[in-house]
């Protein structure tokens, strides 16, 4: 139960923040669409492509080889290495980054070319967005390995709230400045929110090398930091880190939505259908899922320093209870709600320049719904290699997945149009965790089957309860003939999800589900530390 508490407590506490931050970042989308014209919004669209997503590529990448070796260095001991080779990386980021984001700024235009071959008009707002936008792909690397070494020392809190700040300045920067700036003032928004984020990790980074300076046991003499060794296994996964990054781009955006846009013929109506079945289910791996996997690879990067092939094993075999007791019933809820929740989300955004769009993509969420749940079990695999350092064999994974997409997505789509994409996605998802199930076990043995059969039995049941109940629900709407708007379709999904909450907890309660009682002791510790404060308080007065 102890190895639940470690994973559940941090996990919890950043879920709650990328929950609040995607809240922000559905205000920040709707006022986008209020705010600014079509054309502006595709200019922003563009010219946020490569500052943005290029280093979000480069960061994780940067956390994945990082992280692995300085938990093996803190584990041991050495943190005068850990501190100078995090240091150094930086540095080498800023020298590296400097000089092209000066160039991004000065001539983005060969760079948008490649990616939004637009119009004279939105190319050239485009362009002026790049060189307000580009600042951010400096920020966001030097961001991204600090913190990647707050997550190798298991410092979560500063993440957590990390998550929440960019979107609330954009939001901020879009209300105080779009009326003087335009669209301009969502780019100004994002660099600020990164220069925000930036900010509050560097006091943490400071505190934290000046607590552990104490319990230093490096014995080496020091030395240039790119000649260490840890640096050099860094250097070596990153390669492979970032081409698997960008075939996972590269499944998701260029291969999925050039079908997309073949099932249209040109026409947008099919990607208007598309895109957002495919975006709400990302929900439960934007939220739970990024915050589990901060927290579990540090944990498992602990194990593999030390050898430690069992203790890797169970922290694992933890780690897929863990997601498959919460993103299961997720999943369900996400199919069944599928309508009141494109209706909240999109309706009144780029849904709405599309008659019927929302209708027809409701049952693509049906058919892509185990997606999140073959992906989500894959990431915690994913993890293991990582902490293994097994980065060519998932290089390897990764390579076969992404041609698996590509016969899976054009055989199916030819047969079946769009559902046959959507049903693509999802059997490409089934491949890929059968590839890493069988890698990962070259290298550990994900033992004790019989409790996960146990486990995998109770949820099982509990998540017949949810879609018992959200089909009772959704058969009593359809009775009154719907529910139009946002406000009448809001209710229905708190309805369902907080009733199905209710009888999850309930029937975990009923059949001692371990995850849940885990989830439930750290609310209760929380509880009675308050309560103790409270009692404190009370005596001073």
């Amino acid at each position: 139960m102890n190895y639940l508490r470690r994973i559940t407590g941090p996990a919890a506490l950043i879920a709650l923040a990328v929950l609040w931050s995607n809240i922000w970042g559905q205000l920040k989308e709707g006022l986008s669409y209020s705010f600014f014209d079509k054309g502006a919004v595709a200019a922003y669209g563009a010219a946020l492509k490569v500052p943005f997503e290029a280093p979000q590529i480069i960061s994780n990448a940067m956390a994945a080889a990082m992280v692995p070796v300085l938990v093996g260095l803190y584990r041991r001991g050495h943190l005068g290495d850990a501190r100078r080779l995090s240091t150094g990386i930086i540095g080498a980021i800023v020298c590296l980054l400097t000089p092209l984001a000066l160039i991004g700024m000065a001539d983005p235009q060969p760079v948008l070319r490649l990616f939004w071959p637009a119009n004279a008009v939105v190319m050239a707002m485009a362009i002026h967005l790049s060189r307000v936008l580009f600042p951010y792909l400096l920020i966001s690397g030097v961001a991204g390995a600090m913190a990647a070494t707050l997550q190798s020392f298991e410092e979560f809190r500063p993440l957590a709230l990390g998550q929440l700040v960019p979107n609330v300045v954009i939001v901020a920067s879009m209300l105080v400045l779009h009326q003087r700036l335009g669209v301009t003032s969502q780019a100004v928004g994002v660099v600020l929110g990164g220069a925000a984020y930036l900010a509050l990790l560097f006091p943490y980074l400071l505190r934290l090398f000046r607590r552990n300076s104490e319990t230093d046991e490096s014995t080496a003499l020091p030395e240039a930091w790119w000649r260490m060794p840890a640096a050099h296994q860094i250097g070596r996964a990153m390669l492979p880190l970032i081409l698997i990054g960008l075939a996972d781009w590269g499944a998701s955006q260029a291969i999925v939505f050039h079908w997309v846009f073949k099932v249209g013929v040109g026409d947008e109506a099919a990607f208007s259908e598309f895109a957002p079945a495919f975006k709400i289910l990302q929900i439960p791996q934007g939220i739970f899922l990024a915050a589990l996997v901060t927290v579990l690879l540090p944990v498992l990067s602990r194990f593999a320093a030390f050898d430690d092939m069992d203790g890797l094993a169970s922290e694992a075999s933890a780690g897929i209870r863990m997601v498959l007791y919460v993103v299961a019933p997720t999943a369900i809820a996400l199919g069944c709600l599928a309508l009141p929740v494109l209706n909240v989300l999109y309706r009144h955004g780029q849904l709405a320049q599309t008659p019927g769009a929302v209708e027809t993509a409701v049952p693509l969420v049906g058919l892509m719904a185990s997606c999140i749940l073959f992906s989500s079990v894959g990431e915690v695999l994913i993890l293991c290699l990582l902490a293994l350092k097994r980065v060519w064999s998932l290089l390897v994974v990764q390579a076969l997945s992404l041609a698996a997409s590509v016969g899976l997505c054009w055989q199916m789509t030819k047969w079946l149009g769009l559902p046959g994409l959507a049903g693509a996605v999802s059997l490409t998802a089934l491949v890929t965790l059968g590839l890493l199930f069988g890698m990962v076990e070259r290298y550990i043995k994900i033992h004790d089957w019989q409790e996960m059969g146990q486990f995998a039995w109770k949820t099982f049941l509990a998540c017949v309860v949810v879609w018992a109940w959200l089909h009772f629900l959704a058969g009593i709407v359809a009775s009154r003939g719907g529910v139009s708007g946002v406000f009448p379709n809001a209710a229905e999904i708190a309805v369902g999800v907080v009733i199905s909450a209710m009888l999850y907890i309930a029937v975990s309660e009923r059949l001692r589900i371990p995850e849940w009682l885990a989830a439930r002791a750290v609310v209760e510790r929380v509880v009675q530390r308050h309560n103790v404060d409270e009692a404190f308080r009370s005596a001073e007065d």
